[in-house]
């Protein structure tokens, strides 16, 4: 729970954006990363590490997700999927 109340905020401005969109900024990254051009090169670890840590907070937010699933089931109350089904959508 306490990866949930950190990142509340950051939750809500994320949904706005499909899980594909930092996924295809890290690909694009790491494609100009074996650039012959230095800031080509530059630009792509940029763009692979931002990408990166996108998918990496999304990963938090998914882990939040199943371990709010888990405890209502724990509880004995029937969770919803919606939490579940906004992170893995594509």
């Amino acid at each position: 729970m306490t990866i949930c109340t950190h990142i509340r905020e950051d939750i809500e401005r994320s949904q706005k954006t499909p899980t594909a969109v930092p996924f295809a900024w890290f690909l694009l990254g790491a494609l100009l990363i074996h650039s012959d051009f230095l800031l080509i090169t530059i630009i792509g670890v940029m763009l692979a590490v931002y990408g990166g840590y996108r998918l990496f907070f999304r990963g938090r937010m998914l882990a939040c997700c199943i371990s709010n699933y888990r405890e209502a089931v724990a509880k004995g109350e029937k969770p919803s999927m919606g939490c579940l089904k906004d992170r893995l959508s594509f």
